[in-house]
């Protein structure tokens, strides 16, 4: 079987250990390799053999030495991160790189080059402007071409069972994304609830179209929750042969927000959403649907992108 592959990036803030702790949540493989990377947002100044105006040269080498100390320190961070995740997880290979630029840039450059299966990210990192331009895990969602991990700390009692929240809609990356939970093996007593959310948005659109589908469109729309109903089910019968605890419902709205209400009034531990829903006839999302979940939601939430073939080596 291949082996997992996860890319973990890492700051050292209060949110990136969350994002570490919540991993315990995730159903995760007993064996993956695992690469922590850790990217101090600093610029290295131009080295020795570059001549410096004398005015300036004091300045620039006390530049080049704070950001240096700040390199060390990412690469410190790396290794005490992967150090805790090995303990946590002793089946995987785990191991830190370290570098200075651009934390979301870094992460996705490694990415692509190690094509992992899955990408952990804080919800929000150490640096205050990077908040204010959009946070990391932001720029990496958009950006890349995996799944993605957006972690947070939780507040579930121990004592309470997992709760697992499934965005459906019937698109190829919905399905890939029940597929993903199968792949894992999550603890006993966990439970999950599949939401799919009909779009009254949709109506909107019946004037766009030719007239020969107004009446194909109509009936599609006053039948939707009895296909969105069957779906669920079809879903949901997959996930009880392996899980007891699975519920469906239907609700009405706009998806970025029901699915962040109702992950916070059922109490979930982790959101999962396709990174892309259906568009055109077969189903209106307006917006980055797994986009506005994960940067609203009180809890983790993992986008599912569609796996593509890769190969197995652990190369770096």
């Amino acid at each position: 079987m291949k082996r997992m592959k996860i890319l973990i990036g890492y700051d050292g803030s209060a949110c990136a250990d969350a994002a570490i702790d919540d991993l315990r949540k995730a159903g995760l493989t007993r064996h993956a390799d695992a690469l922590v990377l850790s990217a101090a947002d600093v610029f290295l100044p131009a080295g020795r053999d570059v001549k410096i105006p004398e005015a300036i040269k004091t300045s620039i080498q006390r530049s080049r030495t704070a950001a240096k100390n700040q390199v060390k320190q990412a690469a410190m961070s790396a290794k005490q991160a992967s150090t805790k995740i090995k303990s946590m997880f002793p089946g995987w290979n785990v191991k830190s790189e370290s570098g200075a630029g651009s934390p979301a840039w870094a992460i996705l450059k490694r990415a692509e080059r190690w094509k992992p299966d899955l990408i952990v990210v804080g919800a929000h990192g150490h640096s205050k402007l990077g908040r204010f331009l959009g946070s990391v895990s932001q720029k990496v969602l958009t950006q890349t071409s995996c799944s993605i991990r957006v972690g947070r700390a939780s507040a579930r009692p121990k004592s309470r069972s997992l709760r697992v929240l499934i965005g459906i809609d019937g698109s190829p990356d919905s399905k890939a994304t029940v597929q993903s939970i199968l792949s894992r093996s999550w603890p006993s007593g966990a439970k999950f609830l599949l939401v799919s959310v009909i779009d009254p948005m949709k109506l909107t659109f019946i004037e766009r179209l030719a007239v020969a589908n107004i009446r194909w469109f109509i009936e599609q729309v006053l039948d939707e929750r009895g296909i969105t109903g069957r779906m669920l089910e079809s879903f949901a019968k997959k996930l009880r042969e392996r899980n007891k605890d699975v519920t469906c419902r239907i609700r009405k709205g706009d998806p970025r927000r029901v699915l962040v209400k109702e992950a916070e009034a059922w109490q979930a531990d982790c959101i999962f959403v396709g990174a892309r829903g259906l568009t055109h006839v077969k189903r209106f999302f307006i917006g980055g649907v797994s986009t506005a979940v994960a940067a609203r939601a009180h809890c983790s939430v993992e986008v599912v992108r569609l796996k593509t073939t890769r190969g197995s080596s652990w190369k770096q």
